[in-house]
């Protein structure tokens, strides 16, 4: 099974990338998500990602918000792959709404070094670590690159949201927490905390972003914690935070890289967790990349390859050229030798989901090492015909497409009779 760590396209118009979620524009309503295998915690980007990781997300996610629209409008529109999503546009909230139901995490730590308020919420004596508390309650951040801990009445001084929508907010935040308990109950799990986040859609109030996956949410086994609930093993990404902070204890700061059998174990623990909620198997799909690439060319969001035309856009050959790239089936982007380099220094031609060739019209010849030396794709001169040029690259990006971690491009032709110019 691939990683799916990076998600890169000149055919895409990127317009976030968060720790975990890549965000890219399909039209003006529309967005496409895509989930990876990225993992972070204590707000730090980790270097190793987990195989599958992102698939569990996604399908999970897409399992509560089907399961919860009763409660509250999601963005969700459809499911493309194992790892991506099609969702509405909204306007995010600032907000994370984070619900507890016990004391766990950092409020445990917090707690025991003398805390005894959360968010402008009053913390009883004689709690104890993973046990239940008195009832659920609302401890709202921030949404930024470090959250924040705020109080509600904070939120609505820093201008996040008004007091009404906040009051929304929270009613939202604690019925989709009881309808999680309640689910999971069935299953044999405890919903132990989690997180909300929600957006505006014609300002309508919208959950966005995911909700109860084990990246956003603690998770118990109930039958482990009845018999021990300090010691029940997470059904999350607890495992993770548990070793960093070891590893912190000892060196003084948290590692960026996990090794292999934290890797596995929590692999493990998130493919467990899909099990029993979705009573469904992951699909473990070889090659996420190329499963979305195929995705998107059947939605008609993309080619299944492209070229980068480095020339003149006015010259009538460079036009040449693209049109007959076009008629092969492949994107065509026309660009001039000073935006193609800047676009490889800033690393635009490696690691693309599609295949990918550049062709280096006349006069330019001279970038064509220094363009090898800066991207992964096969780089070429024209030569000839614009016609033999553009077959010539498009055939390069199909050998391309042949080779491992490259997604493949079998609707690309390579028939010369494509190429015919039209007069």
């Amino acid at each position: 099974m691939q990683v799916l760590d990076k998600v890169r396209s000149p055919q895409l118009e990127k317009l976030h990338q968060g720790k975990v979620r890549d965000s890219f524009r399909l039209d003006d309503g529309t967005r496409l998500i895509v989930v990876t295998d990225r993992i972070s915690a204590f707000d730090l980007k980790l270097e190793t990602p987990i195989a599958g990781k992102g698939e569990v997300l996604n399908r999970l996610a897409a399992f509560w918000f089907d399961s919860t629209r009763d409660i509250v409008e999601n963005h969700l529109v459809e499911v493309l792959t194992e790892q991506s999503s099609i969702v509405r546009e909204a306007i995010p909230i600032r907000v994370e709404m984070v619900v507890r139901g016990y004391m766990a995490g950092s409020m445990t730590r917090a707690y025991a070094a003398g805390k005894r308020e959360i968010s402008g919420v009053k913390l009883p004596e004689g709690l104890r670590e993973n046990e239940k508390l008195p009832e659920p309650i609302v401890t709202p951040t921030t949404k930024e690159e470090s959250d924040r801990e705020i109080t509600p009445a904070g939120l609505v001084e820093e201008g996040l949201v008004d007091a009404a929508l906040y009051a929304q907010m929270e009613k939202v935040a604690r019925a989709l927490f009881a309808r999680g308990s309640e689910v999971l109950a069935s299953k044999g799990l405890l919903l132990c905390d989690t997180k909300y986040e929600m957006g505006l859609v014609d300002g309508r109030l919208v959950l966005i972003d995911e909700i109860h996956t084990p990246d956003s949410s603690r998770i118990w086994d109930a039958k482990r914690h009845a018999a021990s609930p300090k010691d029940a093993p997470p059904l999350d990404k607890e495992h993770v935070r548990t070793y960093m902070l070891g590893v912190r204890e000892k060196t003084g700061k948290f590692p960026l890289a996990l090794p292999d059998d934290v890797l596995d174990e929590t692999r493990a623990r998130y493919t467990d967790l899909f099990r029993r909620v979705t009573e469904n198997e992951p699909s473990r799909a070889l090659d996420p990349a190329a499963r979305l690439v195929e995705a998107l060319v059947a939605k008609g969001r993309m080619l299944p390859g492209f070229v980068a035309v480095v020339g003149d856009r006015d010259a009538a050959f460079v036009r040449r050229v693209r049109d007959a790239v076009e008629r092969l089936g492949a994107r065509a982007f026309v660009l001039s030798p000073e935006d193609t380099l800047a676009q490889a220094n800033a690393g635009a031609y490696v690691g693309n989901l599609e295949p990918g060739a550049v062709l280096v019209g006349a006069g330019s010849e001279g970038l064509v090492d220094e363009l090898l030396a800066k991207t992964d794709l096969p780089v070429l001169s024209a030569s000839g015909s614009a016609a033999k040029s553009a077959l010539s690259a498009v055939r390069a990006l199909n050998a391309r497409a042949l080779k491992p971690g490259v997604a493949a491009a079998a609707h690309v032709s390579d028939d010369a009779r494509s190429t015919k110019e039209t007069p």
